[in-house]
């Protein structure tokens, strides 16, 4: 029992440390969908809303009713959330996701307020 203790404990921060790395290299892929679910949601709530007042991160996705992953990647430590409101400027970014598990891309990943909502039919 012994020997099965100290290996455990051998094992255990490396496991920790690639569950971690596998957590942040499945928000890095799912980072596009999420975008995609972001602005089917918040462009009606803007629409309905033009002016709609300040949203933080929780009164966000309140208000635009995402999904659980979703709401689990804005809340994750590799994305920052900057409140806004209708009022700000389409080019404000409000959403900041740190890449870095993903080799030869952008360190940041930037989204806008244009990037919330859906482009407008051509």
């Amino acid at each position: 029992m012994g020997i099965i203790g100290i290996l455990m404990s051998m094992m255990a921060p490396a496991a920790l440390k690639a569950l971690k790395k596998a957590r942040q290299l499945s928000g890095e892929i799912e980072a596009p969908a999420f975008q995609e679910e972001i602005q089917r949601k918040y462009t009606p709530y803007r629409l309905a809303n033009p002016q709609h007042p300040m949203l933080d991160r929780n009164e966000f996705i309140a208000a635009c009713g995402l999904s659980s992953k979703a709401a689990a990647w804005l809340k994750s430590s590799e994305v920052q959330f900057f409140a806004f409101s209708g009022a700000s400027a389409p080019s404000t970014v409000v959403i900041k996701q740190r890449l870095k598990v993903i080799p030869n891309r952008p360190t940041v990943a930037a989204y806008s307020v244009m990037d919330l909502l859906l482009p407008e039919p051509q």
